[in-house]
């Protein structure tokens, strides 16, 4: 399944690149170096109309801290990315971390 998502995104199916960053998750989340040569690959294509799912798909793998991947600054950087670039859930998420950041310094 993985290989047919691949070869989709890479001949210019975004909506496949999407599905192919989500797989990486469900089948190599146990496996940082297979999850690790997968991102390096989603990062390869170049999207337009998904830009926004993929700039979120990247804040969730170093944002999930089962992933193995956790970087606060990268998963940071992405979702202020997504959100730019017009996906919503991105910036209830960026709002949602403010408000419990402020409570957390009250």
């Amino acid at each position: 399944m993985l290989n047919f998502l691949f070869k989709g995104a890479k001949q210019g199916d975004e909506e496949l690149a999407i599905y192919y960053g989500y797989a990486l998750i469900d089948l190599y989340s146990k496996d940082r170096a297979k999850l690790l040569s997968g991102i390096d690959k989603l990062k390869e294509f170049q999207l337009v109309e998904h830009k926004k799912d993929f700039l979120y798909l990247m804040a969730i793998f170093y944002g999930d801290d089962d992933l193995g991947l956790f970087s606060a600054q990268k998963r940071d950087y992405y979702l202020k990315e997504a959100y730019k670039a017009g996906h919503d859930y991105a910036g209830e998420m960026i709002k949602e971390m403010e408000r419990l950041e402020k409570e957390s310094v009250e």
